[in-house]
């Protein structure tokens, strides 16, 4: 049986960034007992929205008993798979990549191909 995901409501959380992130958690929860690999994209328009999104989220994640490793992207780095291959323990490891927005237009094709 799965345990209910909840968000820290600490803060000035609305209604839609709970529910969100309660998505965003049922989601990772699921893809963990199926063993199953998942993308899951979360786009924000600003960096503070971004920085709260991920802070929630990797509170979920630690609360399913997983770690979190942040690989940013950059016009040097697109090696994402290598990235991924090489971290040890990684069927225990949440990734949040981030930084796709500096990257040129075929950059990021590229990255999003990649993934």
């Amino acid at each position: 049986m799965s345990k209910k995901l909840t968000v820290n409501t600490k803060g000035s959380y609305s209604k839609s960034f709970k529910a969100g992130m309660e998505s965003l958690g049922d989601e990772i929860q699921l893809a963990l007992r199926w063993n199953r690999p998942s993308i899951l994209f979360a786009i924000h328009n600003s960096k503070a929205g971004q920085t709260k999104s991920q802070r929630a989220l990797e509170e979920i994640i630690l609360n399913l008993n997983q770690r979190v490793k942040r690989i940013e992207v950059g016009e040097s780095s697109f090696d994402l798979i290598k990235t991924i291959r090489e971290t040890k323990n990684r069927e225990h490891v949440v990734f949040f990549i981030s930084g796709f927005e500096k990257t040129g237009n075929n950059a990021q094709d590229d990255v999003y191909r990649l993934l």
